[in-house]
């Protein structure tokens, strides 16, 4: 509730847990989740491309998110899940080595502008920060952003092993 009374909106998002740092995407965002199965290998790959998957007839382009992240990957979680997100421009899925949870926020805590958080290997990796009312603190995916990173980064890999190997 508002100091007026009236009730907030509140945006529903899937949140996760990677080394120790809460993460979420929007439900919105989000095409489907699925169950972790066999990823194939893409050679000549960024570090944070696992490879791809075949899911109802579409490829899926998965990444590691504690690799992206520059965070630990865990290798003791029993759960393991592929986010995929809702895009025309690219169908990626993220694999996911933690629990996840549907919760919500206030639409009023998205506010501000997207940040640059450090990812893998020092690249900016762009996320909403949202410090939560019981102290706990959000990175928020943003999905154009992101896909805009990948787009670039994918780009600036490719042109690195054409110049290396040519």
């Amino acid at each position: 509730m508002t100091d007026g009374g009236v009730a907030e909106k509140a945006v529903p998002i899937i949140i996760f847990d990677v080394s120790g740092e809460i993460w979420g995407v929007r439900f919105e965002e989000i095409r489907e989740l699925i169950d972790a199965k066999a990823i194939t290998a893409v050679p000549k790959t960024p570090p944070f491309v696992l490879g791809i998957i075949s899911q109802r007839g579409n490829i899926v382009t998965i990444i590691d998110f504690a690799c992206l992240t520059g965070k630990t990957v865990r290798t003791d979680v029993k759960e393991s899940r592929i986010v995929r997100l809702q895009s025309d421009r690219m169908d990626i899925g993220f694999l996911i080595r933690s629990e996840l949870s549907a919760a919500s926020v206030a639409a009023t805590e998205i506010g501000g502008k997207v940040e640059m958080q450090k990812g893998a290997g020092g690249n900016p990796l762009p996320v909403r920060i949202i410090d939560r009312p019981n102290g706990t603190r959000l990175c928020l995916l943003e999905k154009d952003a992101l896909l805009d990173f990948f787009d670039r980064e994918i780009r600036k890999w490719v042109r690195r092993e054409k110049a290396d190997s040519g």
